[in-house]
């Protein structure tokens, strides 16, 4: 599908825009009336709207679905460039998003070219005939939009009406706090402490929204801003509750609206109260990390608790062989036994390995020369009633605790703990 648009503007005689499709006498043509402020600008985004919305219809009646793209041509780039990027542009900026999104909702490819106009090819001589009908003040379209449709006026009256309706809009303004009346008016003519103005007076380093990512103006603020997507629902249902023919999408329609400024300042303080509620949202999230913080540090504890429950016989069994638990090891040198602390053997062990044994085991050679013994050999002759006897780890040991005389069994358990201390 190929369509052709174009649009002008003429001094004291109006404004017109058309949308040609090729090879086919499909059009769409609008007049714009006198009154309305509007330049060739965007009477050429006029025409790239009117374009998106005959193929539109073409692609809604096309039951074979012949169809497989759009080429729309147009003789000004700007235009082009707007639609298909509007961002910062600050004339016609409402139209340039209208295309903007109109041109991806189509749900196929669309493609624009620019083409030089006015240079006498056969589809330039058809369209340049269709065209001035676009002047005529008769409004001629076959498919025009609501906010479109105007009764042209006397150029008297429409200049009469129009100072009526700034008037108006300015004693709204005045019944309005005067804080917020001024940022309505900083609003109204894009010099509100956003970003992109901010960025003209060197404020900020980067005009783009922080949460969007596109140039944060006003429109942008009062449409499209994500944060505020709550409060702009509010804002737009009350819009249209007022039924003073405002066009709750239109950013132009909205500010010319009198009876539209109360809910200006409405949604203004809304979004105020939203960024409140924005650090609200992040002090409930610092305060359910916290809580999730301290329940880990629960679930934590409870599973030491627990897993030294599970260990509790083997550490008390330990702790009771270390303190109260007593060992004989054989002295050659004196040929006798010796009862000594199961503590003082692992800090005769530890301290052996760097061969610093502490007073008074020099003369244990067989400890000394093999840290542990695996058999303490007793000669026979000895004075220590085991003669003849070979101990070995695991068996029956000479022990003693306070104030009693027994024997005392070394479980294999306390033997592996005890060679994993004397490894480390």
């Amino acid at each position: 599908m190929v369509i052709f648009t174009d649009g002008s503007w003429i001094p004291e005689i109006g404004a017109g825009a058309a949308a040609v499709m090729h090879g086919s006498d499909r059009k769409v043509t609008v007049s714009l009336p006198l009154h309305e402020v509007i330049t060739n600008f965007k009477a050429e985004l006029t025409g790239i709207d009117l374009a998106a919305l005959l193929a539109q219809e073409v692609i809604e009646s096309d039951i074979d679905q012949t169809t497989t793209g759009v080429a729309i041509f147009c003789d000004n780039q700007g235009a082009l460039l707007w639609s298909a990027w509007p961002i910062g542009c600050v004339a016609g900026q409402a139209l340039a998003v209208t295309n903007f999104f109109s041109l991806k909702t189509l749900k196929m490819p669309v493609i624009l070219y620019w083409s030089p106009g006015h240079k006498g090819t056969n589809w330039q001589i058809c369209w340049q005939k269709k065209l001035p009908t676009t002047h005529q003040k008769k409004n001629n379209t076959t498919l025009v939009p609501s906010f479109w449709r105007v009764s042209p006026k006397p150029d008297r009256g429409a200049r009469s009406t129009l100072q009526r309706r700034r008037k108006r809009v300015a004693q709204a303004l005045d019944a309005l706090e005067r804080g917020l009346a001024s940022t309505i008016h900083q609003l109204r003519a894009d010099h509100a402490l956003l970003r992109k103005f901010l960025f003209k007076i060197k404020s900020v380093l980067d005009p783009r929204c922080a949460s969007c990512g596109v140039w944060e103006i006003a429109h942008h603020f009062v449409l499209f801003f994500s944060r505020f997507q709550t409060q702009r629902s509010l804002f737009k249902r009350q819009l249209r509750g007022l039924k003073c023919g405002v066009n709750p999408n239109s950013f132009q329609s909205i500010m010319d609206k009198p009876k539209a400024m109360g809910e200006i300042g409405n949604y203004h303080v809304g979004s105020v109260v939203g960024k409140a509620n924005g650090w609200g949202a992040q002090l409930q999230v610092l305060t359910l990390n916290l809580l999730v913080f301290f329940l880990h540090l629960i679930y934590s504890f409870a599973f030491t608790l627990v897993l030294v429950l599970l260990i509790y016989p083997f550490v008390f069994s330990s702790l009771y062989f270390f303190s109260f638990s007593h060992l004989a090891l054989y002295d050659s040198a004196h040929d006798q036994m010796n009862v000594f602390p199961f503590s003082h053997i692992l800090i005769f062990t530890y301290t052996l390995k760097k061969k610093n044994p502490p007073c008074g085991w020099q003369g244990h050679e067989v400890l000394q020369r093999r840290c542990f013994p695996k058999i303490l050999e007793i000669p026979p002759g000895s004075k220590s009633g085991l003669a003849g006897k070979n101990l070995r780890p695991g068996e029956e040991c000479l022990s003693a605790r306070p104030n009693s005389s027994c024997h005392f069994w070394i479980g294999p358990c306390e033997i592996l703990f005890f060679l994993l201390l004397t490894v480390r």
